[in-house]
C-alpha cells in the first residue's frame, strides 16, 4: 500500500489546478487503488503536469498525462491499460545496464542466425557503428535546457486526462500501475528500472504514457554533441521497437537515426509493437 494516500473520489486541488476524478484499481491487483484518474481531458496538460510535478515532494503524488486514442476517445479509460502492478521495490535488485544489454543481444541478431527464416535485411546495420556487443552505458550528461525550451516542449503535449500516483520517482509509475499495453516486456519491472537510470543520468522524465503502448519523456540534460548522442542513441536502440521523428511519427529504428535526432531534443518518445 502506498505510504502518501491517493486523493478521494471527487475534486481535487492544488494551487491553480482544479481537477475532478475518482481512485481506480488494477486488474489483476488488490482491491487497493493504483492512481487517481481524472474524469475529463485537461487541455493544458504540460503546464498542468509541470506544477503537480513541481509540488511532488510536497504531496507524494507523481502525475502522469494519459493520452486517449484517436478513436473512440469518449469510451477510452487510463485503467483499461492497468492490469498488473509490480512490487516497486524489486525494482532496485535490477541493474539498467544488464537489461539494456540483453535487449540489445536480442535485436542485434546477425543474418543467419534465424535459421531457415530468411531476413530481408541487414541487422548490422541497425546497430551500426557499434558491434553485436552492448558499448555499455553513455555517461551522464551536465547541460540543463532552458526554462523556455522546458515550456515551449511541454505546450506541444496533446489534451490528456491527468493521473496521480503515490510513489517517489515518476519511473515508477509503469510498475505501481501495472501498464500492460505491449508483449515486449513480462513486466513493467525493467522498463522502471532503466527509466530510473535515465532519470539519473539525464533528467529524463516520464510525462506520457499512451494512447497505445508508447510513452514520452521529458529529457533536462539532452546529449549535446554527436559523440554523448551516439552513445545515449545505443542505450535507446536497445530499449524500444522506434523513437518519434520530428514529425511524431515513429521512424526512427536505427542507431544512426536516434543520433541524428536526438542531440538538444527536449523530448523522447518511444513504441513497441
Amino acid at each position: 500500500m502506498p505510504e502518501t494516500p491517493l486523493p478521494s473520489d471527487g475534486e481535487f486541488r492544488l494551487e491553480s489546478v482544479i481537477l475532478s476524478g475518482r481512485r481506480v484499481r488494477a486488474y489483476n491487483g488488490t482491491d487497493e487503488p493504483v492512481a487517481w484518474v481524472a474524469d475529463d481531458l485537461t487541455s493544458d496538460s504540460g503546464r498542468t503536469w509541470r506544477l503537480l510535478s513541481e509540488m511532488a515532494a510536497e504531496t507524494g503524488l507523481q502525475p502522469i498525462l494519459c493520452v486517449p486514442p484517436d478513436r473512440h476517445p469518449e469510451k477510452w479509460h487510463p485503467d483499461d491499460y492497468f492490469a498488473m502492478p509490480c512490487d516497486i521495490a524489486e525494482i532496485d535488485q535490477l541493474n539498467s545496464e544488464d537489461i539494456l544489454a540483453r535487449e540489445w543481444e536480442g535485436r542485434a541478431v546477425e543474418d543467419g542466425d534465424l535459421g531457415d527464416e530468411v531476413q530481408q535485411w541487414d541487422p548490422a546495420e541497425s546497430y551500426a557503428p557499434f558491434s553485436r556487443q552492448f558499448p555499455g552505458l553513455a555517461p551522464p550528461a551536465e547541460q540543463p535546457l532552458t526554462v523556455a525550451d522546458t515550456l515551449r516542449a511541454l505546450d506541444t503535449l496533446p489534451p490528456a486526462r491527468v493521473c496521480l500516483v503515490a510513489v517517489r520517482r515518476a519511473a515508477d509509475i509503469p510498475c505501481a500501475v501495472g501498464w500492460e499495453v505491449t508483449d515486449a516486456w513480462e513486466s513493467m519491472l525493467p522498463v522502471s528500472a532503466v527509466l530510473r537510470s535515465w532519470e539519473d543520468r539525464f533528467g529524463a522524465r516520464l510525462v506520457v504514457m499512451g494512447p497505445s503502448a508508447e510513452i514520452r519523456l521529458l529529457v533536462e540534460r539532452p546529449p549535446r554533441t554527436p559523440a554523448a548522442a551516439q552513445a545515449v542513441a545505443a542505450e535507446l536502440w536497445a530499449f524500444c521497437d522506434a523513437m518519434a521523428d520530428e514529425g511524431g511519427r515513429f521512424t526512427l529504428t536505427t542507431v544512426a537515426g536516434i543520433t541524428a535526432h536526438i542531440p538538444n531534443a527536449p523530448t523522447w518518445e518511444f513504441w513497441w509493437d
